[in-house]
């Protein structure tokens, strides 16, 4: 077997090695970041394995599907131990015991206060940034892959336009271009810059949004300073609710402070909404100002894939969240903390739903072609954020069937979901007499059956299971292993000692009583005793003859 191989299938005892230790320390966020560290180690070793393509096991084609597998099951396990964290902690006092129920929010209350305030109490807001805290993590990790173009290292933007301006002075341009340099010349003239500056310019927008987008509102910053923007940098600090003082570089010489935005903030977010309407605007720059202000139609302009228009939705109603209160203090109401948790106890789950139906909507519509695994997993996601475990686990069962023709991607699939409600059930949000449970888990075993090194792996998801199937699912494996190690009896006899040491001499007796009974369904009238206990006590159960005698009712010799 090559080392790509050993290296992928290396994954399912790293799995279940991970869940074995959580199982003492009672930490499933810590279990997630263990599972999501697993995914991304094995992501890297495929993108290595994509680059030099000298696989020997593995098609380009399975190789690339393998990737976007593990890319989307580790921004899953990102979601699920964020949100895990927040709603099942026991470390968590920001919204029950801990809270501080005298705690007031007034009109004269900072910004950082409202939203601090809002963040500790509101749970709908409060999950919302979460939602938006994985999105830009997962965005995150994209940036760090990829590095600025090389024609935006120059830190000089409208060196095209200047140029003309130049070449061009006292004569008259072919094109009509702006004839002054500041930032409004366009906008004021209704004029273009020159060709070139358009397209730089647009692909500056573009990274300026990918850094809003992946949450990195410094980075933005300091790249529009980096230009001479630093009326952009102001702007995008806005969005910040205590921004403080922003150093940045000035002429690469001495790091000045930019000024403090100390405005209305309602005044700043009407004046962005005023610009994201203004069609004269590249639609990039539009996009920038929809972002920071939760301007939903904009941003879109620089949304590609479902993900991008999730974190967009969950912008702008959670900045909505924040106007709304920020509207009822201006009108002179006070707020208290008891008073805004009575009122959001419970996440609305009816907000949640519309949200998720406005993405897809919004993802039909533009038909932009995202992955293979896109409906799968944004699915998952839907339903555990709307806390529907049950149709959560239903969805994942049929999509074991579904997922992908390719075995070796069905299989990691399988892997992955079968861990998924394990954790569920850890947490208590399901059962394991649920039906769909039980064929997941059983998709699984049927995985791991079909590579010997993975055979003793299986007895610890059996014990998962109900105990009406255990016994049931332990004697159709020993049936179908039973031939492969008649000649092999001391990892036979390895099995009924993990069965013993686990449930008992009793219920060991009846795998075999069961075991006997599949193997002599079909031989006529043949009604073989049970012999176990005719063996003499110096009879060899470990060997082939003795095991062959106390299963099927062979008469043991003393030399056996």
């Amino acid at each position: 077997l090559s080392c790509d191989y050993l290296e992928l299938e290396s994954i399912y005892p790293s799995f279940l090695n991970a869940y074995r230790c959580n199982l003492e320390k009672q930490d499933i966020s810590e279990l997630m970041s263990q599972y999501e560290n697993l995914c991304d180690s094995r992501l890297k070793h495929l993108l290595n394995l994509q680059t030099s393509m000298d696989s020997v096991e593995f098609s380009s084609s399975t190789v690339a599907s393998l990737i976007k597998l593990f890319k989307a099951e580790k921004s899953v396990w990102r979601l699920l131990r964020i949100f895990t964290k927040d709603r099942f902690s026991n470390d968590d006092s920001s919204f029950e015991d801990g809270r501080d129920v005298s705690e007031i929010i007034t009109v004269n209350s900072n910004d950082a206060d409202k939203w601090n305030f809002l963040l500790k109490n509101d749970k709908t807001f409060r999950e919302m940034r979460l939602i938006m805290e994985c999105c830009e993590q997962n965005a995150a990790t994209w940036l760090e892959e990829c590095s600025l173009p090389e024609n935006l290292h120059s830190r000089t933007l409208w060196s095209a336009t200047l140029s003309s301006l130049y070449d061009n002075a006292g004569s008259r341009s072919k094109r009509s271009t702006v004839t002054e340099m500041d930032p409004d010349a366009p906008f004021r003239q209704n004029r273009p810059l020159h060709p070139e500056d358009e397209n730089e310019q647009e692909r500056f927008y573009l990274w300026i949004f990918r850094y809003i987008r992946a949450g990195c509102i410094n980075s933005a910053v300091d790249l529009c300073s980096e230009y001479g923007m630093h009326w952009l940098a102001v702007s995008l600090l806005g969005a910040v609710p205590d921004s403080g003082n922003h150093y940045v570089q000035s002429n690469g010489k001495a790091r000045v402070p930019l000024l403090r935005r100390t405005g209305n903030r309602k005044l700043w977010k009407r004046t962005c909404w005023s610009l994201v309407v203004e069609r004269s605007l590249p639609p990039m720059e539009r996009a920038v100002y929809g972002a920071v202000s939760g301007h939903l139609s904009s941003t879109l302009h620089g949304c590609r894939t479902w993900e991008d228009y999730l974190w967009a939705c969950a912008s702008s109603r959670s900045e909505d969240r924040f106007t709304k209160l920020i509207d009822w203090l201006d009108d002179g109401n006070v707020v208290t903390s008891a008073d805004l948790h009575n009122q959001s106890r419970q996440i609305e789950t009816e907000l949640f739903r519309e949200m998720f139906n406005d993405v897809n909507s919004i993802a039909n519509q533009r038909q932009e072609a995202d992955d293979e695994f896109q409906a799968t997993f944004s699915s998952i996601i839907c339903h555990f954020i709307l806390q529907e475990y049950e149709n959560m686990v239903e969805q994942g069962s049929l999509a074991i069937e579904l997922i992908s023709a390719d075995v070796t991607v069905k299989d990691q699939f399988c892997r992955f979901f079968c861990h998924v409600v394990l954790t569920m059930l850890q947490l208590k949000l399901i059962e394991n007499e649920f039906e769909p449970f039980r064929i997941i888990v059983e998709h699984y075993l049927a995985v791991l059956s079909k590579n010997r090194r993975h055979l003793l792996l299986q007895p610890f998801y059996i014990g998962q299971l109900s105990s009406s199937r255990k016994s049931e699912i332990y004697a159709k494996i020993l049936q179908g292993i039973y031939f492969f190690f008649l000649f092999f009896s001391d990892n036979l006899f390895f099995w009924f000692f993990l069965h013993f040491r686990c449930y008992g001499t009793g219920r060991t007796l009846r795998v075999l009583e069961l075991w006997r009974n599949r193997r002599y369904r079909h031989v006529g009238n043949v009604e073989p005793s049970f012999a176990w206990n005719n063996c003499p006590k110096s009879t060899n159960i470990t060997s082939g003859a003795g095991f062959r005698a106390a299963t099927i009712g062979e008469r043991p010799t003393l030399s056996g």
